[in-house]
């Protein structure tokens, strides 16, 4: 749970910190927040986290998982996303525009 915590707060400092135009990078961060508050709060509650989706493709079982869970790994896509975006942008920034 400290480790969950210590993110919580790190997430939230960021997520003050970013520029009202950083729509994407608060957005992610935003999702992965409410995801590990969630999965913190199933902790504080139920002492471990509940997963209640689980999925069966065939015979191919997915892990389980739970809404908080989902937000989490939707958050850290679109962060991935935004900074490779970021990067391309300092890249031609700092390379100039090709010709």
């Amino acid at each position: 749970m400290a480790v969950t915590v210590t993110a919580i707060v790190l997430i939230f400092h960021y997520i003050r910190k970013s520029k009202a135009e950083e729509l994407l990078l608060t957005f992610s961060l935003s999702l992965i927040l409410s995801g590990a508050l969630g999965n913190l709060m199933d902790r504080i509650r139920f002492g471990e986290v509940i997963d209640f989706l689980d999925v069966y493709i065939g015979s191919y079982h997915w892990p389980a998982f739970n809404i908080a869970d989902s937000a989490i790994s939707v958050g850290a896509v679109l962060l991935l996303v935004e900074l490779v975006r970021r990067g391309k942008e300092r890249d031609m920034d700092f390379k100039g525009p090709r010709m």
